[in-house]
């Protein structure tokens, strides 16, 4: 019932798992080379991961005045609308275009 695991198959995991590492640490290498030409957000964005990842506490998010706050937010929910009222109106395009693409083909 129970099989013992063999030798080869752990070390087939151990292997494994040394190339993950390996390759987390070549890209954290190219990350760490391409920050030159980064922007400096960007650069700031790194650094603050980089502080996060060795326990850090991560920055504090902006905040923004109710007043500012509440037109972005209502631009969004007239988006979303926007979106849903669409949808319908896609699917259907979709499944006629699927229809007649698929009598084109025979002949």
């Amino acid at each position: 019932m129970y099989k013992k695991p063999t030798s080869t198959g752990l070390m087939d995991k151990l292997e494994s798992k040394d190339e993950e590492l390996d390759i987390k640490k070549m890209l954290k290498e190219i990350e760490l080379l391409g920050s030159p030409h980064m922007s400096w957000k960007e650069r700031k964005a790194l650094k603050n991961q980089k502080v996060v990842t060795l326990g850090g506490k991560p920055p504090k998010k902006q905040r923004m005045p109710l007043s500012v706050a509440s037109v972005m937010i209502k631009k969004q929910k007239e988006r979303e609308q926007k979106v849903l009222q669409e949808a319908p109106m896609l699917t259907e395009s979709l499944k006629h275009r699927n229809k007649n693409s698929s009598g084109e083909i025979q002949g």
